[in-house]
């Protein structure tokens, strides 16, 4: 029995591959399939179900467009399945159109139609794939397997009329062909399809493998289960062998991938379950089952508690210990009305440390640890049952305690190990990235990390290397490798199994940019100030950003606007702050910031602009300059700052040179036509300067209007007074009004971005810091659970 989740389904590639590892699996014997819809296609459809109750017609739209994505997908692949088919986009897309009334009004039969659509449509992808492949195979609903209540959105499933219902097929019907069930899926008892809460394909599949007998591997985008999460703690080591009893007790007590739920059939009917790397599925994985288990020893940690203050309190033990239902889901703030009627509620955490090596000396070892790292707790017990420690923190000290626990009580005093990729390491910025990580290293393995260089990538060749690489050899490394692609190198990366890993993507490359949704999907972190992925037109932005959302990973690019000026962090502090920008002024180009400022100073134009060149200033072709493009990204991303949803075709852009020049692929030869650009330029400026006045190429946005034009200013304006290569923002807010809001400073140059970008890396790497500050948690009355 195989199980893919959402990224393993991701786009076409990855179908792709999940299709190949079916066709393996299918020549070693019988086999069956559960799918999850693709990675955020349930969310798009959560989306389109509320869209219908305030636009019958939009949603109508989206939900056409989102089945036709998927046909688009399949052509792609060269998918076309046949035989009976149960229903196809087609199909789909009419039952959608059929329900919409019913969705306008709230009907949540309706909605657990639309939702199951995601699931169809994947294993509908799927089928077509394995055919192409010559795999005889065949989609079974799942609603003629999974019996499920009445209730809709949240179905409890009959296990023993589910397991019935699925023996009822008989062994032929299963060993005979490939069968491709949708997860997530039920049906109630008078047939009506239900789903079964969100995340539930992997239920499905552990119900199937159950009733089967059969072995089931769950491929998502981790290797397995880690003795922390991956995400949250650096070097949290992958737990190779757990029994199911111990895979339960982890996920009882929150540990991700794998949810109690999915765990409950396999405890009644045993069967192994091995979690695979759908992005290297040769690599270690974690193995649920059998007679040999390693010692468990990891951390669980939750944010789903709340406590309500109140006249009575409970002993610690009661309050976070009283049975099984305090692992219920839960929302992340419940209210209770305590009895002077007074509604409070206190988010929580609960962090749960098991290591079968202690014995009775954890809990004292627990308390040394917190104390160590002036962390103090809300209560500390020990749980027989579950034989681990748990700890109630105050919410905002669970991540600091689960990084100083798991530092303190299984890493030990190894410094915590960052890995590195550098993308365009020959490039100057990526060069002089690679110093700073050479000069910066013993620092930061002061602080207790270790920075690793483990792969190194330029427009030919790559480097990957786990043991690392020195800075200061990734050039003859590089020189004495092999050629490699973009898509080859990107395999390999997203086959390593180290985390946490930083993706520096020094690169000014499309290509590059669009492959950010599979490294975000897969847990790297993505730091750039390449601005092609952060200004990217809305499909690819929207990927990138769902990919975020799946996994926690982060893209940080700071230096796409400015450099190192803080023009993006400006923006964001304003808006969360509840400030709303009103106008836009800029100079965002620090390229034609030079140029211009060098008219002024009679530097004939072509001159300048090989200036600007030779300093570094310019893009790898100074096209992208001349042309206002790269301002224009650099627009498009500081207006997405504000939360204005723009894209670069909506840029009312002039640029500095004419259109036909601009077409010139070869940097070199650009630059030779320009030198019948000096005249005209030169009495630009002289006129300019009659006048009182300079030339700036000028970014704005009001009214909705953005442009980007080079323009004469009067030489008090601000914006007027920039010295060459200089970057400036000027903003009118409901906070700056009467006094607009400036900032200004150099916007270009190697060592500035090179700088900017480590200044980002060191965001990442902080994320994982083991010890941070203590937040003491306010004083007040007794606190008890509520769930």
């Amino acid at each position: 029995m195989v199980k893919f989740g959402g990224t393993s389904l991701g786009d076409a590639s990855r179908i792709a591959r999940a299709a190949d590892a079916v066709v393996v699996a299918r020549s070693e014997g019988p086999v069956a399939v559960v799918v999850s819809a693709m990675a955020g296609v349930t969310n798009r459809l959560a989306g389109i179900a509320e869209l219908a109750v305030q636009d019958a017609a939009a949603a109508a739209a989206a939900a056409r467009a989102l089945v036709a994505s998927h046909a688009d997908i399949a052509a792609e692949l060269g998918a076309a399945p046949d035989g009976d088919l149960p229903w196809t986009p087609a199909r789909i897309g009419r039952q959608l159109d059929e329900s919409l009334p019913a969705l306008a009004a709230g009907d949540a039969a309706a909605r657990d139609i639309l939702l199951a659509s995601g699931e169809k449509l994947a294993a509908w992808l799927l089928l077509g794939v394995v055919q192409a492949r010559g795999v005889a195979a065949a989609i079974v609903p799942a609603e003629v397997l999974v019996r499920t209540s009445g209730r809709h959105g949240n179905a409890e499933v009959d296990r023993t009329a589910t397991s019935a219902a699925i023996a009822a097929r008989g062994a032929g019907f299963w060993q005979g062909l490939l069968r491709i069930v949708p997860g997530f899926t039920g049906a109630s008892p008078d047939g009506r399809t239900t789903t079964l809460g969100r995340n539930a394909s992997d239920y499905s599949a552990a119900l199937l493998a159950a009733a089967l007998g059969w072995p089931l591997e769950i491929w998502t985008d981790v290797a397995g289960c880690y003795s922390a999460d991956p995400r949250l703690v650096a070097g949290a080591r992958l737990l190779r062998h757990l029994s199911l009893a111990d895979a339960n007790r982890f996920a009882h007590a929150g540990a991700s991938v794998i949810h109690a739920r999915t765990l409950e059939p396999l405890l009644e009917r045993p069967v192994p379950l091995t979690i695979v790397n759908s992005f290297a599925s040769d690599a270690q994985s974690t193995r649920i089952g059998g007679e040999v288990s390693e010692p468990l020893r990891g951390l669980a940690l939750r944010h789903d508690l709340s406590l309500a203050r109140g006249a009575r309190a409970l002993t610690a033990a009661a309050a976070f210990d009283q049975g099984d239902d305090v692992y219920a889901d839960a929302p992340a703030a419940v209210v209770a009305v305590s009895e002077d009627g007074a509604e409070t509620a206190v988010p929580v955490a609960l962090l749960s440390v098991f290591d079968d090596t202690a014995g009775a000396s954890l809990p004292h070892r627990c308390r040394e640890a917190l104390a160590a790292s002036d962390l103090v707790p809300l209560a500390l017990w020990w749980s027989r049952r579950e034989r681990c420690v748990r700890i109630a923190l105050a919410a905002a000290d669970g991540q600091p305690a689960l990084r100083a626990l798991h530092r303190l009580l299984i890493a030990g005093d190894a410094p915590v190990p960052i890995h590195l990729a550098v993308i365009g390491a020959s490039g100057r910025v990526g060069r002089r990235l690679l110093e700073l990580v050479a000069e910066q290293r013993p620092s930061l393995r002061a602080r207790g990390f270790d920075l690793r260089v483990v792969a190194a990538v330029n427009s030919r060749k790559a480097v990957v290397d786990a043991a690392g690489i020195e800075p200061a050899a990734v050039g003859a490394r590089l020189a004495a490798a092999n050629e490699a692609t973009l898509a080859q190198w990107s395999h390999d990366l997203l086959a390593r199994p180290e985390r946490p890993l930083v993706l520096v993507d020094c690169t000014a490359s499309a290509d590059v940019a669009a492959r950010y949704p599979d490294w975000l999907a897969a847990g790297i972190d993505i730091v750039t100030p390449n601005k092609h992925g952060p200004s990217a037109a809305a499909p690819l932005a929207g990927a990138i950003a769902e990919a975020q959302r799946q996994s926690g990973a982060r893209l940080l690019h700071e230096t796409t606007v400015g450099a190192q000026l803080p023009l993006l962090r400006t923006l964001r502090e304003l808006t969360s702050a509840g400030d709303r920008v009103e106008t836009l002024e800029a100079v965002l180009s620090g390229t034609l910031s030079y140029v211009l400022g060098r008219l002024q100073q009679d530097v004939p134009f072509s001159a300048a602009v090989r200036e600007a060149v030779a300093l570094g200033y310019a893009e790898p072709h100074p096209g992208a300059d001349l042309s206002g493009a790269d301002a224009a990204r650099k627009l498009v991303i500081l207006l997405r700052a504000l939360g204005v949803a723009i894209d670069l075709d909506e840029i009312h852009l002039q640029p500095l040179v004419d259109a036909e020049r601009l077409r010139e692929p070869d940097a070199g030869r650009l630059l030779d036509t320009l030198e019948d650009q000096d005249a005209p330029w030169q009495r630009a400026a002289e006129a300019a300067r009659a006048a009182g006045e300079c030339w700036i190429y000028r970014a704005s946005w009001q009214g909705g209007i953005a442009q980007l034009r080079a323009e004469r200013v009067p030489l008090s304006h601000p914006l007027a007074r920039l010295l060459p290569c200089e970057n400036a923002l000027r903003l009118s807010s409901s906070y700056y009004r009467a006094a607009p809001l400036t900032v200004a400073g150099p916007g270009a140059g190697i060592d500035l971005t090179a700088a900017g970008v480590f200044a980002d890396l060191l965001e990442v790497i902080a994320r994982h810091q083991p010890v941070e500050p203590l937040r003491q948690m306010p004083a007040g009355a007794p606190l008890r659970a509520v769930a």
